[in-house]
């Protein structure tokens, strides 16, 4: 199920919304042009109105479609017809009309070529290569995306169409397994094509290969990047595509009821949308989540949804697929009798079909027949006189060979008889010797039931003497046992309060610890600020008074001064208001955050992307929850500035249900997590998150970069 989703995914192609501010006035300019008669305006703002509706409306994207087919074929305008049939093309894709679609693109391509389009003969490429790949022609698919990627470069276009080729390069390789490359072609893509909105599909597909290689917290890292910017930009195909990898990746994780929520939520986009096989494939996820849980009332009734949307009467061979699957199903559960009726089931429609196949072979064979058969008998009836000759000339030579024949019958009566003879006397002979070995067996059988009767009675004897000891012993043993085990319990629960006890004093000791940080750090800064900073600000006047009292010539030197005196104190000013946490009370928490980090990578010039999300319930945390945060956030930015060399990070911090998540990564050097994880500053991280019994992980390699994802739970 994860590579048809992961396939589908690939299939989506991006398209650049109209702003919402307009579209008021775009209906009502849309309803006019459509109401008029002018050909030559309307076709370009019918193709901007079906790419506006494609994801959201199908139906209406297809009448749009058709009124501006209806234009182009009017005009004659072959511009227009290749564009009006690669857009009907891209909706028989959606809705998994295969053969038309191929009809379509093909058309496209051929105006396009004629016409020397370039960017149009990509896009038919890339859209050819996809209805291949539906169609499991791997081959022919990965062809056309080649063609199309050597065009797309040799010609400079845009990032976009080479995004869009490399992704279905990934798409093949991941079918046939090889994930890790498919991953390799996604990264190159997300860098070929910085556009958020282009990205979606890239992150969700590398969240579903990561989930692949059975990776989950890797997938979850991408989904909810794909699930953030779907919900951004609206982009409801996207959404339910992103909700059905999760529940996957739940499903793989064994939280079946997130994983119910993920399909349910996606089940609803895809009805609304109509996107039957995406539905489909929906209801045998549920399907099978419920047979997992064991409420095989809830499995069956959305396998029976599943058949409705198959058809009322689905195709013998569909049926056929189906039982094949829950058979394979059942027998993995262990319900092998459900499973072999299931097989019966799938042997019944498998026979049926190979009959019908076998009953039009013998039609066309018998109509073969009766034509050669008609051809023979017209030949039989000029042979038949000449074999009437030829039969009586045999029945001639048959009575003589009769006479022969009779001779040598008497001879053989003769001989049989005398056989018979010898027959019956070494029966007699026979019949004796049997007469022989079965007193010989009677006897032999007698002695062995003796035998059996005496090892019998030892046997129960011995039996009677064993069983109560064997009972003694297996009694003793299990007090033994149960002894031991009670000792080990007792054990294992002195271990736990031990640890228990430790843990609540290091976390004593740790709560203890960071408010003498804090307290330190506000008695450092009032020392920086009131001491250091009053000092700094005296020498200025000083200087100030000193400058008014000398030539000119020397008042450069000493204006410069100044100048380094007023920079020192903005810094110890700056270092002081950094020691002391910000009041959050007086400012949102997200302006702070925000601040913090656009300061930093302005002043380290370091490019920067900042997410978060939803910044109402942000702000509205506790107070000690966002000060412990904004402490975390300064560690993880400082230890970026000392060790990253980096030249940008992506931020994001996401309030969830029960937990904010706080999601950093920057591209810089990398580390070794196995050497370089008992630093000063990650290990103040850990003991903030460990405070607030929240969890870390940090996913870095050497070169590549470093991907720090941080849940602290808090009170919903």
């Amino acid at each position: 199920m994860f590579r048809k989703l992961l396939c589908y995914v690939f299939f989506l192609v991006v398209f650049v919304n109209l702003s919402h501010g307009q579209k008021k006035n775009y209906q009502l300019k849309l309803d006019s042009i459509l109401a008029s008669q002018s050909v030559d305006d309307n076709f370009d703002y019918l193709i901007e109105a079906y790419k506006k509706v494609i994801y959201s409306d199908i139906d209406k994207a297809k009448y749009y479609i058709d009124k501006a087919l209806e234009i182009a074929v009017k005009s004659k305008n072959q511009r227009q017809l290749a564009t009006s049939y690669y857009t009907l093309g891209e909706i028989e894709k959606h809705q998994g009309n295969t053969d038309n679609a191929l009809a379509f693109f093909l058309k496209s391509l051929a105006i396009s070529k004629k016409l020397n389009h370039t960017q149009a003969i990509v896009k038919c490429y890339n859209n050819l290569g996809i209805i291949h790949r539906i169609k499991e022609e791997y081959k022919t698919a990965y062809d056309y995306y080649l063609k199309g990627l050597k065009i797309a470069e040799e010609k400079n276009l845009s990032h976009v169409e080479i995004a869009n080729l490399l992704n279905n390069i990934a798409n093949i390789l991941s079918l046939q397994g090889k994930q890790r490359e498919a991953i390799h072609y996604l990264q190159k893509s997300s860098s070929v094509n910085k556009n958020d909105k282009q990205r979606m599909a890239v992150y969700i597909n590398l969240g579903l290969n990561y989930l692949e290689l059975h990776q989950p917290d890797s997938a979850q890292y991408y989904l909810d990047k794909g699930l953030y910017l779907s919900k951004k930009y609206n982009h409801r195909i996207y959404e339910a595509a992103t909700l059905t990898g999760m529940a996957d990746v739940n499903v793989l994780l064994k939280n079946y009821q997130e994983a119910l929520n993920n399909h349910f939520k996606a089940v609803e986009i895809e009805k609304e949308l109509n996107l039957k096989n995406d539905l489909i494939a929906s209801y045998t996820g549920i399907s099978n989540i419920y047979l997992n849980l064991n409420q095989q009332d809830s499995a069956d009734y959305y396998l029976i949804k599943r058949k409705e949307l198959l058809g009322g009467n689905p195709s013998k061979e569909v049926l056929k697929n189906l039982k094949l699957t829950q058979a394979n199903f059942f027998a993995k559960k262990g319900e092998y009798r459900r499973a072999f009726k299931l097989l019966n089931e799938y042997i019944v429609l498998k026979d049926s079909l190979l009959n019908e196949e076998m009953s039009m072979q013998i039609t066309e064979m018998k109509a073969k027949y009766e034509t050669e058969k008609k051809e023979k008998e017209i030949t039989f009836l000029r042979s038949r006189e000449l074999q009437k000759q030829l039969e009586v000339e045999k029945k001639e030579k048959e009575i003589l060979v009769l006479k022969g024949k009779n001779e040598l019958q008497k001879n053989e009566l003769e001989n049989n008889r005398l056989i018979s003879e010898n027959r019956e006397n070494e029966i007699t002979l026979l019949n004796k010797n049997k007469e022989l070995q079965s007193i010989r067996l009677k006897a032999t059988q007698a002695k062995i039931e003796r035998q059996k009767t005496i090892r019998n009675i030892i046997i129960i004897g011995a039996v009677m003497v064993l069983i109560p000891t064997f009972i003694l012993l297996i009694m003793y043993r299990q007090r033994l046992k149960t002894q031991k085990l009670i000792a080990i319990q007792k054990e294992k629960i002195n271990r736990q309060r031990a640890v228990e006890v430790q843990k609540n004093r290091e976390i004593i000791e740790m709560k203890s610890s960071l408010a003498g940080q804090e307290i330190e750090r506000k008695r450092v800064a009032q020392e920086l600020h009131d001491g250091l900073g009053g000092n700094l600000a005296g020498i200025k006047v000083r200087l100030m008074k000193v400058m008014q009292n000398i030539p000119e010539s020397k008042s450069k030197d000493v204006s410069e001064v100044i100048k380094s005196i007023d920079a020192t104190c903005e810094e110890v000013r700056t270092i002081s208001h950094d020691l002391i946490p910000p009041n959050m009370d007086k400012e949102e928490f997200i302006n702070v955050v925000k601040k913090y980090i656009e300061t930093i990578a302005h002043n380290q010039h370091w490019e920067l992307e900042f997410d978060c999300y939803p910044e109402q319930e942000l702000n509205e945390l506790s107070s000690q929850i966002k000060v412990e945060i904004y402490r975390i956030i300064q560690e993880l930015i400082n230890n970026i500035r000392k060790h990253a060399n980096t030249n940008g990070i992506d931020f994001q911090l996401i309030k969830h249900k029960n937990y904010v998540n706080i999601l950093l990564e920057d591209y810089g050097k990398g580390f070794d997590i196995n050497k370089n994880f008992n630093g000063i500053g990650l290990q103040n991280i850990k003991d903030r998150v460990d405070l607030l019994k929240g969890q870390i992980s940090i996913d870095s390699q050497l070169g590549r970069g470093t991907i720090i994802n941080i849940k602290i739970p808090v009170a919903h």
